[in-house]
């Protein structure tokens, strides 16, 4: 997932001190899991993945980039199968507040992903690949172990605008014409390292 991220903090500092220096610079390594429920008799999609977040904070704000990856998923229909490549990408702003050491956080954004679908039944090329748009809400908590390290948690979603339409099989009435899911739910947990 690439992320742009704008972060709104409270006038509360996570430290002790309260001493700041600007701008901070924030790298987050995580890992994800997400599911998408389907309607039978397809089975339900489940994947999992790691990114880094790069997040540089100016006064209450932050901007913050990144990149994560996720496992492949295999979707049914019927006789057919096909298997789908996810690469999450989004632009999100995030509201937050800081009480001692933990940092309560909610975020909302567009989101972009990247599909790629490989079936041996789709009709022309055995490939796909598109841009698929929608918006992406989370909610999240951090704890900050050390001046400098932080473990925290996420409840995400991502929500596409539409689903993708692919025939798979004859295009005579014995195929099925596959979709993508259109709605992910998932967790994220990791560390956050101040690096300035």
């Amino acid at each position: 997932m690439i992320a742009l991220s704008l972060l709104l903090c409270a006038s509360g500092d996570a430290f002790a001190d309260g001493t700041r220096t600007w701008p901070r610079i924030d790298l987050a390594v995580d890992v994800t899991y997400a599911g998408a429920p389907r309607t039978k008799p397809d089975r339900d999609l489940f994947t999992a993945g790691a990114g880094m977040h790069l997040w540089i904070d100016v006064l209450y704000f932050s901007i913050g980039f990144g990149a994560e990856g996720v496992t492949p998923s295999t979707m049914s229909f019927g006789p057919y199968e096909a298997r789908l490549w996810r690469v999450p990408l989004d632009i999100s702003a995030r509201g937050g507040i800081m009480l001692g050491r933990f940092d309560l956080h909610a975020n909302f954004g567009a989101a972009l992903t990247i599909e790629h679908i490989e079936s041996a039944d789709l009709a022309g090329s055995k490939s796909r690949t598109r841009l698929a748009n929608g918006f992406r809400p989370a909610i999240g908590l951090a704890y900050w172990l050390l001046d400098n390290l932080a473990v925290f948690v996420e409840v995400e979603s991502t929500i596409i605008y539409d689903h993708w339409r692919l025939q798979l099989g004859p295009n005579d009435g014995t195929g099925r014409v596959a979709t993508t899911p259109t709605f992910w739910l998932g967790g994220v947990t990791g560390f956050l390292v101040r690096l300035r």
